[in-house]
C-alpha cells in the first residue's frame, strides 16, 4: 500500500512538473516596471492554424504580462509582443533589429496597436535596436528592456 501511495504521490509531482512554467532569463528593464523574467508560456499562440514557439516577459513592479510569440518567415524572425493595451512587432531582419506595427496577418487575429498607449518617441528611437541577425535569447532580452518604455502611463495594463 505504501508503495501505490508513494508511486501516485511521484505520478503528481511530476505531471505538476511538466506543466510549471520554466524561466528562460532575467534582466532589468531600467524603467519603473524593474526587473523582469522570461519563461516559457503555458499556451502558444495559434495563427493561421500554426502554433507559434511562445514566452510571457513580468516584471517585478508592474501587473504588466507581455506574451511574444515568434514566427519565423523566409525574410525575417518576428517576435510578435502583446498585452491587453498594446501590440508590435519587433523584426529581425540580415541588417538589423527593431520595432515596427502590427503586420496585416497579425492584425487579422486581433492584434492592433492602439495609438492612445503607444509612446511614439520610444516607439521611433526602437526601430533600430541593433544590426542583424541575433540570438532569440538576445532579441528576448531586448524585447524585455525595451517593451515598456512603449507603453503610456495610464494606459490599460493587463493583470
Amino acid at each position: 500500500m505504501k508503495r501505490i501511495i508513494s508511486l501516485f504521490l511521484l505520478l503528481i509531482g511530476f505531471t505538476t512538473g511538466l506543466s510549471a512554467q520554466k524561466l528562460i532569463a532575467e534582466g532589468k528593464s531600467f524603467t519603473k516596471h524593474g526587473a523582469f523574467k522570461i519563461e516559457t508560456a503555458d499556451k502558444p499562440v495559434v495563427i493561421d492554424g500554426t502554433a507559434l514557439e511562445t514566452y510571457r516577459i513580468t516584471y517585478e513592479n508592474s501587473e504588466t504580462q507581455v506574451i511574444v510569440a515568434i514566427d519565423l518567415t523566409k525574410k525575417c524572425r518576428r517576435y510578435i509582443t502583446y498585452t491587453d493595451g498594446l501590440s508590435v512587432q519587433y523584426v529581425c531582419y540580415p541588417t538589423h533589429f527593431g520595432v515596427e506595427r502590427v503586420s496585416r496577418r497579425y492584425r487579422s487575429s486581433g492584434l492592433q496597436t492602439k495609438d492612445e498607449n503607444l509612446v511614439r518617441a520610444s516607439y521611433f528611437h526602437q526601430k533600430v535596436l541593433g544590426s542583424g541577425e541575433k540570438d532569440p535569447m538576445a532579441c528576448l532580452l531586448l524585447i524585455g528592456a525595451y517593451f515598456p518604455e512603449l507603453l503610456k502611463e495610464g494606459s490599460k495594463e493587463p493583470v
